[in-house]
């Protein structure tokens, strides 16, 4: 039987092991696609790497180790706990670090840790600083990403101000992170292409370009799902309509918040 792999579709892999949604589907959807090359992570907002996860599901199943960051020491204390101890971790642990990440410190925080290089999976999720940590970043070379965008923000490209001392909730819960189209611009510098999101369009995924596979389809901004959830966005950030955006493309300011379609 002839196998057609432009017949696979991103969107109808996802499904939830660990993951909040159905990250951990399309997670493995994309590691078939481009290969394994290390089975090492890091992710960035790692919590207590297990509920919520993107990677738990690889971590636990297929044999990944990495670097969890986060800055909750007592979700950090519980990663460690549970990974010196589960069956499928204890022989060789995963390093969970304490640590207040930004773009200032996540250079020194991965090389201090051991993982610089290629590593397969690198994943952003911190409700803040998410783009301008993914900007910074170059002491890995991840095969694929899994980044936080704000849906919020609709599609244009806007990123709330880098704020070295924010935590979340900051001055408003949605004044924070950076629309699908700002993230997709550091991606794109870095070498990598937009190849799906999750259900609800927040958690996009990016792959190198040098592993891509010509039948993948890549993805654009307007490709990131627009959920009927997505809707109530509008009101959520009326209150931050008039709060100060930095633009990637000009390398500036303007004075609104985009809302969302």
């Amino acid at each position: 039987m002839e196998r057609n792999p432009s017949r696979l579709r991103i969107e109808t892999a996802g499904f939830r092991v660990f993951s909040r949604f159905d990250e951990d589907g399309v997670l493995l959807f994309l590691l078939a696609a481009g290969g394994l090359a290390t089975r090492r992570f890091v992710d960035i907002g790692c919590g207590s790497a297990c509920a919520n996860s993107n990677v738990a599901n690889v971590i636990f199943n297929w044999g990944f180790w990495g670097l969890g960051l986060d800055g909750n020491s007592e979700a950090i204390a519980a990663a460690s706990a549970l990974h010196n101890c589960h069956p499928a971790t204890c022989e060789a642990p995963s390093k969970f670090i304490s640590a207040m990440v930004g773009k200032d410190n996540i250079n020194t925080l991965v090389r201090e840790a051991g993982m610089e290089g290629e590593v397969d999976v690198l994943s952003i999720d911190i409700d803040g600083h998410d783009y301008w940590v993914w900007a910074a970043l170059d002491g890995v070379q991840p095969r694929i990403v899994v980044v936080e965008a704000h849906i919020e923000f609709g599609r244009r490209s806007s990123v709330a101000p880098y704020d070295e001392s924010y935590v979340y909730t900051g001055k408003h819960p949605e004044y924070h992170g950076a629309s699908p189209a700002a993230t997709a611009k550091p991606a794109a510098r870095k070498g990598y292409t937009l190849v799906g999101a999750n259900i609800y369009g927040f958690n996009t995924f990016y792959m190198r370009n040098d592993i891509l596979p010509a039948w993948l389809r890549k993805w654009t901004v307007e490709d990131v799902p627009q959920h009927p959830r997505n809707r109530e966005c509008e009101t959520l950030v009326e209150p931050i309509k008039d709060g100060p955006m930095f633009t990637p493309d000009k390398g500036g300011s303007h004075g609104g918040a985009n809302r969302c379609r």
